[in-house]
């Protein structure tokens, strides 16, 4: 691929990221404040488009699962066919994975026992059904293993986690195929299979979202190793369909058979996700015609500098702060939890989000420095060891 093309495509790639991430976090903080759509006793056209735009945290999964494929498999899988040892490239990302996973399921764990032990609004944990109340050490391991709904629920409140736990057994899967192929091709495949078929069993769910990572380590393979391209005037029209027919859906999945809606629930993801991929395969062409935007490679660059794995630190660090902060307002200052939108509503809404930015950038700059330090130390032992005599 052109090195221009592939910068503009990168940078839109990375700030993409961010924003599912962004959309997943407003999404819960509305959620928790304020009252669902129907129950909305006045709905003006300003209220209703508030509304759309942070109802849209499922397709956040949907679109930042897909990514992940792009930059995580299609990168990974072009790195690791050409000379880069996939084993090396597995402890490093493994070493920087652990060092901010780490210290973030024991703050989120620190402030749901605070949360639920101290303030004297424990309803606010009761008001998010999916909160699990086990904080003890089995918890911790299962979610430092990433089996959350595979063979435990999420640590407290930080269930969101199981799109991190997806994510990471469908690049185990990848890495298997590609360390267990270099003995034996089928052992690969073998391999790469029973983990998929493994977590499908086990999280039935499990099995769009791979069909999903997949579809963006195929657009990250299309990207390094052909000349296929969207042309960007389909790409956009066909994501705001997918997107409408992804929402009109999931507004409408409980008409369809108990038995079915699972199936349903997966077939609506894997469409919105082909557009989304499809948006994504126009970004290539996006350097063919004019130079790559300056502007959004410099954006990208700052974030990757001051906001260092933004969308991985939202992912595992807003919950946990959102639902204290939340809890702590209604304790103080008599917050209410779902209630109409009004003014406080809305300002308790942008505090919050700007809380849990706030409070992600300084756990990323603390984190990303102890991960820095982990690597260059793992580094130098594996460059110890390849060195060293058989």
């Amino acid at each position: 691929m052109d090195a221009q093309i592939n910068s503009g495509f990168q940078a839109r790639v990375n700030l993409m990221r961010l924003l599912a991430a962004g959309m997943a976090v407003i999404y819960h903080v509305r959620f928790l404040l304020f009252a669902g759509y129907p129950e909305v006793a006045e709905k003006s056209v300003a209220l209703t488009l508030f509304y759309f735009v942070t109802s849209l945290g499922h397709e956040a999964f949907v679109m930042y699962m897909v990514l992940s494929g792009v930059t995580l498999g299609g990168l990974s899988m072009q790195r690791w066919r050409h000379g880069v040892d996939a084993g090396a490239d597995l402890l490093r990302r493994s070493t920087w994975f652990y060092c901010l996973l780490t210290p973030a399921l024991l703050l989120g764990a620190a402030l749901d026992f605070l949360g639920t032990r101290t303030l004297a609004h424990p309803e606010v944990y009761a008001y998010f059904t999916m909160f699990s109340p086990s904080l003890d050490l089995e918890a911790f391991a299962g979610n430092m293993l990433m089996l959350q709904r595979f063979v435990v629920p999420g640590l407290g409140s930080n269930t969101m986690l199981y799109l991190l736990a997806y994510e990471c057994w469908a690049y185990l899967a990848l890495a298997a195929l590609f360390v267990l192929g270099k003995r034996s091709r089928p052992l690969g495949w073998c391999a790469a299979i029973v983990i998929g078929w493994a977590g499908s069993v086990l999280a039935p769910e499990f099995l769009g979202y791979l069909l999903l990572w997949i579809m963006g380590t195929g657009v990250g393979w299309l990207a390094y190793n052909t000349s296929v391209r969207s042309q960007r005037r389909y790409g956009l029209p066909i994501f705001v369909v997918g997107l409408l027919v992804s929402r009109w859906g999931g507004a409408h999945v409980e008409q369809v058979p108990a038995s079915m809606i699972p199936a349903a629930r997966m077939a609506l993801d894997l469409l919105f996700g082909a557009s989304f991929a499809l948006l994504t395969v126009s970004w290539l062409t996006a350097g063919a015609r004019r130079s790559p935007v300056l502007w959004l490679r410099w954006c990208a660059w700052r974030l990757n500098r001051w906001f260092s794995g933004a969308s991985f630190v939202l992912f595992t660090t807003h919950f946990p702060f959102m639902m204290f902060v939340v809890a702590l307002a209604s304790a103080e200052f008599h917050v209410p939890i779902g209630g109409q939108p009004g003014a406080v509503a809305f300002a308790m809404f942008g505090g919050t989000v700007a809380a849990i930015y706030l409070y992600a950038l300084a756990f990323s700059a603390v984190a990303s420095r102890l991960a820095r330090r982990a690597g260059r130390t793992m580094r130098r032992r594996w460059l110890a060891k390849a060195a060293s005599p058989a």
